[in-house]
């Protein structure tokens, strides 16, 4: 039988195989996924070009050819249960969980993304924001 020594994240796994030989297994670390922190819409580079109008109570933004209303006031209103990246989560309006992932590129969002009534753009926003 195949035998195991104690492995800790700064250590290589031992494992010593049936004929007595010795075989080590580098660990390879897994990439962390980064922290779900809420951002302000003006860092938010890709909308910035849609956000002219201080005074509007929303603006227009489009997303993979199609047009979607942002609401820059918007409720604090849920819009129903969803799941992004395996977390639970409810679709909130864009500007209520305007995540820091969402900053540099669109494409960040996309998973994110769900549709609220008025063809408003909203986000699956994970509970634990």
């Amino acid at each position: 039988a195949e035998k195991y020594s104690f492995v800790t994240p700064l250590t290589s796994l031992l494992m010593e195989l049936p004929d007595g030989s010795k075989s080590v297994m580098e660990a390879t670390p897994v990439k962390q996924a980064p922290p779900l922190d809420k951002t302000e819409l003006k860092k938010i580079v890709w909308l910035q070009k849609s956000l002219t109008d201080d005074k509007a109570a929303q603006v227009s933004v489009t997303l993979q050819d199609k047009s979607y209303n942002l609401a820059l006031t918007p409720s604090d209103e849920t819009f129903g249960k969803c799941v992004v990246n395996h977390m639970a989560g409810e679709c909130r309006h864009f500007q209520k969980c305007a995540l820091a992932i969402f900053e540099d590129d669109v494409s960040d969002f996309l998973p994110y993304k769900c549709d609220i009534t008025g063809n408003f753009l909203g986000v699956c926003c994970p509970v634990h924001v």
